[in-house]
């Protein structure tokens, strides 16, 4: 059973309402913190200069109290906007997820797993998902799972609603997946015995076993366990959080040091998956999806704005380096 056009008009009208008011006030406090760096980068720049052996001098006892004063503070300020950044974008990924489960609410007695993923180099690393799971992250290349690749590669999104045959067929690949198992359990009488089935039978723990282990952390130490059936999903869902290039400013493109080669500006990805088959809907899901990752990738270009792509953040950083701090 999927949502109503009503309920559903009204679901997005909510979402996007309370992520306006969330935004406009992000919007400023961000840009209040980042000043606080500036100015505080700017006095301690007004004792020592930007040049080399002055910076050096800081480091030699004793030091002016003024500088350690101006370096303890502008060590703070960074502190506070990295602080900041990442904890309205951890509130915007929950309330995103509060809506995830809103939408899918009445097609399941289980609820998809969501996850939002960032692009960290050639890596993919997990920023926030649900349900939690205190897992070592496995951070893998875009190429280690196709849904990944598909979209580096230039796919609006990816959709795979029956991994167990696309496995078998060369139409999906992921890192985590025992290809070998899985085809033996493509023809063992599981197959299609439990595809729609809420219950954990033994058809459930047969295509748990297609899995590899994971590593769980409990405080200082870590166990290798099997993963929990929810995160065996037999059907997943991935949308990109980009920016169709041909519609960007030059001055953006420079300074993000985008490429327009692909047409598209990925930052990240939210991914949605589910332990049955035939659980996602490409019209419906695709364009509710958008709608989360679009808002999402606000924040985090906002948080990219800042930290990463601010020669404000990376002259205070290097200050700070050469302090000790």
């Amino acid at each position: 059973m999927t949502i109503s056009t009503s309920e559903l008009l009204a679901l997005l009208n909510e979402f996007i309402s309370e992520n306006q008011l969330r935004l406009s006030q992000h919007t400023f406090i961000a840009s209040e913190r980042h000043k606080d760096v500036k100015e505080c980068l700017m006095h301690l720049e007004g004792i020592v200069g930007r040049n080399e052996e002055n910076i050096k001098k800081l480091t030699n006892p004793p030091l002016i109290p003024d500088k350690r004063v101006l370096g303890k503070k502008l060590a703070d300020s960074l502190s506070q906007l990295e602080q900041y950044l990442y904890s309205t974008f951890k509130d915007a990924c929950e309330v995103a997820f509060d809506y995830v489960a809103k939408f899918f609410k009445d097609r399941s007695f289980v609820l998809p797993r969501v996850c939002v993923k960032v692009i960290a180099g050639d890596q993919l690393v997990v920023l926030f998902r649900r349900p939690e799971l205190q897992i070592q992250s496995l951070n893998i290349s875009t190429d280690g799972n196709t849904a990944f690749e598909k979209i580096a590669a230039g796919a609006d999104y990816f959709i795979c609603n029956d991994i167990p045959e696309s496995v078998e067929n060369g139409g999906y690949q992921n890192v985590r997946l025992i290809k070998e198992k899985v085809l033996e359990f493509n023809k063992s009488d599981f197959r299609n015995s439990f595809l729609y089935d809420d219950e954990i039978d033994d058809a459930s723990r047969a295509w748990r076993e297609c899995w590899k282990e994971i590593v769980v952390v409990e405080g200082n130490s870590q166990r290798t366990m099997q993963p929990p059936l929810d995160s065996c999903y037999k059907s997943i869902l991935v949308i990109p959080m980009s920016l169709e290039t041909g519609k960007l400013d030059e001055a953006f493109v420079s300074h993000f040091n985008i490429s327009t080669e692909s047409g598209r500006a990925i930052f990240g990805f939210v991914s949605f998956d589910h332990r049955h088959v035939d659980f996602f809907d490409e019209t419906l899901d695709v364009a509710f999806g958008y709608i989360l990752a679009d808002i999402l990738s606000l924040y985090l270009i906002q948080q990219l704005t800042y930290t990463q792509y601010s020669s404000i953040y990376y002259q205070a950083a290097t200050l700070l380096s050469h302090l000790g701090h």
